[in-house]
């Protein structure tokens, strides 16, 4: 065996924390789905944007996609279905015609709340099966990457 394959035999994708990683991030998400969480309305972009909304007013896609890293197609299409669900409105921006800024209607603010309940019900079942001082170790190292990686600093 070459050097090459046999870095390729003993490199173990299941140790690999990007890929334990994206795993997890697809388990969570459909059991918070199937314990309740969206009521089969919203998906996780659509929920992000309503989250953003009811938080800061009038922001645009582009600001959305700034903040989020979310694509700016699936932005597009989660602002078309929440538009059509009613849970927004766009309005054109006073000072720039080809801006529309996004504001969360009554009915968006009402499914935000019922969703950020879910949520939170959900977390403490999660919380349960880790210890305090895990969850302190597990945020402080999720946050240490992302500052990283946010700042730019590659890390390879």
């Amino acid at each position: 065996m070459t050097g090459k394959a046999e870095a390729a035999a003993s490199f173990d994708l299941e140790r690999f924390l990007p890929f334990r990683m994206q795993r997890l991030t697809g388990l969570l998400t459909a059991d918070f789905f199937a314990a309740g969480g969206g009521r089969g309305t919203l998906g996780w972009t659509e929920w992000y944007i309503l989250s953003v909304l009811a938080q800061q007013a009038n922001q645009t896609a582009t600001d959305i996609h700034m903040r989020s890293g979310l694509g700016k197609t699936a932005i597009s299409r989660a602002v078309a279905s929440l538009e059509e669900n009613g849970f927004l409105r766009r309005e054109r921006d006073a000072e720039d015609r080809r801006v529309e800024r996004l504001a969360i209607s009554p009915a968006g603010e009402a499914e935000q709340a019922a969703l950020a309940r879910a949520a939170e019900a959900y977390a403490a079942r999660l919380l349960a099966l880790c210890s305090a001082e895990d969850l302190y170790r597990l945020t402080r190292l999720l946050g240490i990457i992302e500052e990283n990686l946010v700042a730019g600093r590659t890390l390879g």
